[in-house]
């Protein structure tokens, strides 16, 4: 019986952090329809807000560091602490992270505004976002954003 409350509190902060970010792209000028994909993307890198980049750095969405472009990311040449060959950003909150993010997208000249998953994964891939094939990570999004926003 034990269990109930854990799963209930791992389900409530899980559906805090996907607010969390929600709003804050709101807050950058996003709209709401890139905003519900741009937060399933971030609930998909990070295994919905489980991973350890997400729970030890803020960083729901897997960036690495750059030091080429304004960034919240710290630490040292923004790795990750648990692994310093990683070169993974860590941020102070999660609002830092979307921030960043906001960035990352405007510095890779992907813009805020999206139709919907599909076009966002085929923008991300011309772009080297990520390895695995488009309808895969597409597919991925896909789900997310359903299950988060029931789309």
């Amino acid at each position: 019986m034990r269990l109930i409350p854990l799963i209930i509190l791992s389900f409530t902060l899980n559906a805090q952090i996907e607010q969390r970010i929600y709003k804050t792209l709101l807050s950058e000028g996003v709209d709401s329809v890139s905003a519900k994909i741009i937060t399933a993307q971030a609930a998909f890198e990070s295994g919905f807000f489980k991973n350890d980049l997400t729970l030890k750095h803020n960083n729901v969405f897997a960036l690495l560091h750059n030091p080429y472009r304004k960034t919240y990311s710290f630490g040292s040449k923004g790795q990750a602490e648990h692994d310093r060959r990683s070169g993974y950003a860590q941020f102070r909150s999660i609002e830092e992270a979307t921030k960043d993010f906001v960035i990352f997208l405007n510095y890779r000249k992907l813009g805020t505004k999206f139709a919907n998953c599909d076009i966002y994964a085929w923008l991300l891939k011309q772009k080297r976002y990520y390895g695995s094939p488009w309808e895969q990570y597409a597919k991925g999004l896909r789900h997310c954003q359903r299950k988060l926003f029931n789309q």
